[in-house]
């Protein structure tokens, strides 16, 4: 029993010697070295892609960090995300079988679809190396393969064909729309914004601040401090801005309104159109010659922004205690100075003229929240309005040295807030209390008063 295993061992030792000795070597380097899965192409890398035409579309960037753009059959910001797709697809090209066209005949050619290549078939790319080295390629698209999910491709400068997934062949044939830049306003928000401008008519509402670390003004019609939740919905609601798709050049276009946003890197200007009778909106961007197609809905919501009272502020300042490093109150020629060392707030002996019946903290908090009751033109006041007040605060990150809102009074003693003697926030009659008791060194019941 133990010599029968025995020369069994040995048969087997012996065939698997045979086979790695004189079979291996041939499957190699025959029929195993075309069918292993392998990569059309040999691009350099560190390199780019210069240039990638479609059936449908061409895509061009002039420098490797610059964005890419559609260049054909119009000009249009593309969408990276998708193009890098495509670029992946294509660097990356791996096939299950190589053929040399001198191998198959004329019949098989044209049964793959290689015969005959119209150029629509055709996708040339232009890549270039690190060291500058240009590569410069065509990959016609044939068939599909009777079975599995392949197509065959011949590289036109080498002449070989080959069976590979045909994913990459569903982007060659992809429409403009589909590389095309999706988001109008790609990530508006209300912190990433440096200016906004709207645009109807003769009518305007223009947002801006001066430095990323300062607040959001609103600047037109009226310089005036912004209530943050409104302008974070209109500018949110730009943000859904979408392309759905293109009309061409030569669609009627009839300026309706404008939206310039300005992010601080990039600033983005769109024109739209609105048709009453068929309720659909168009739009285009500026340098781009193209229409394309906006949700009617969007466009319908944008009526309601030049009632821009929305987005004024509902108090005197939107800072809380944490924002502001100090604050200064003139009224007449007494004056109040607090400073804020980032743990609690203390009078400023130096800058405090007369004695105030509030803890520094509380002050503080007081003076920047106090209510605006109602804003009102300069034009429309039925009262002059003298010099009475002035509140200036400085912050902690700003590059403006201060904010300064000027308290006016009426005739019968009521209080007007401005920045810009323009527009007047009509202070509620608690905070006139308030300012007036301060005045004479006084506490009213409605404010947290305490001793010093």
């Amino acid at each position: 029993m133990k010599m029968r295993n025995l020369i069994a061992a040995g048969v087997i030792f012996a065939a698997v010697l045979a086979y790695i000795l004189f079979l291996e070597p041939r499957i190699k380097t025959t029929d195993q070295k075309e069918l292993r899965k392998d990569k059309v192409f040999d691009l350099p890398f560190p390199g780019h892609f210069e240039k990638i035409i479609c059936q449908n579309v061409a895509l061009e960037k002039k420098e490797p960090e610059s964005p890419w753009k559609i260049v054909h059959p119009f000009v249009f910001p593309a969408d990276e995300t998708e193009v890098s797709v495509l670029e992946d697809s294509i660097r990356d090209l791996s096939f299950e079988r190589k053929f040399s066209t001198g191998e198959l005949e004329k019949e098989k050619k044209g049964e793959m679809g290689l015969d005959h290549i119209p150029e629509k078939s055709l996708l040339t790319f232009v890549y270039r190396s690190y060291d500058g080295e240009e590569t410069q390629t065509l990959l016609a698209f044939g068939n599909d393969t009777p079975v599995g999910n392949s197509c065959y491709v011949k590289v036109i400068e080498d002449d070989s064909i080959y069976i590979i997934n045909k994913e990459i062949k569903r982007l060659f044939e992809s429409l403009p729309e589909e590389f095309s830049r999706k988001m109008i306003f790609e990530g508006a928000s209300l912190n990433s914004c440096k200016s906004l401008l709207l645009k109807k008519e003769k009518r305007e509402v223009f947002f801006e601040r001066k430095s990323d670390k300062d607040h959001l003004l609103i600047k037109r019609p009226h310089k005036v401090f912004i209530h943050a939740p409104a302008v974070k919905k209109l500018i949110s609601h730009l943000g859904s801005f979408s392309l759905d798709t293109f009309y061409g050049k030569d669609k009627d276009f009839q300026e309706a309104g404008r939206i310039i946003w300005d992010n601080g890197e990039e600033a983005t200007e769109l024109a739209y159109a609105w048709d009453e009778k068929s309720g659909s909106a168009a739009a285009r961007l500026k340098d781009y010659d193209v229409t394309f197609s906006l949700s009617s809905e969007a466009v319908k919501q944008l009526e309601d922004v030049f009632d821009t009272q929305q987005f004024y502020s509902p108090s005197i300042t939107p800072f809380n205690n944490a924002d502001v490093r100090s604050i200064e109150l003139k009224i007449y020629e007494k004056t109040v100075l607090l400073k804020n060392n980032e743990k609690r707030w203390n009078y400023d002996e130096k800058g405090t003229s007369f004695p105030c019946p509030y803890k520094a903290e509380t002050l503080a908090k007081n003076l920047l929240l106090m209510k605006i009751m109602e804003y009102k033109e300069k034009k429309d006041l039925d009262t002059e309005v003298r010099e009475y007040a002035r509140l200036a605060c400085s912050l902690f990150e700003g590059a403006d040295s201060e904010y300064v809102i000027d308290i006016g009074i009426g005739k019968n003693g009521e209080l007007y807030a401005t920045l810009d003697h323009e527009l007047y926030g009509v202070l509620a009659d608690v905070d006139v209390m308030f300012i007036s008791s301060l005045s004479k060194g006084q506490a009213i019941p409605e404010k947290e008063d305490a001793p010093q």
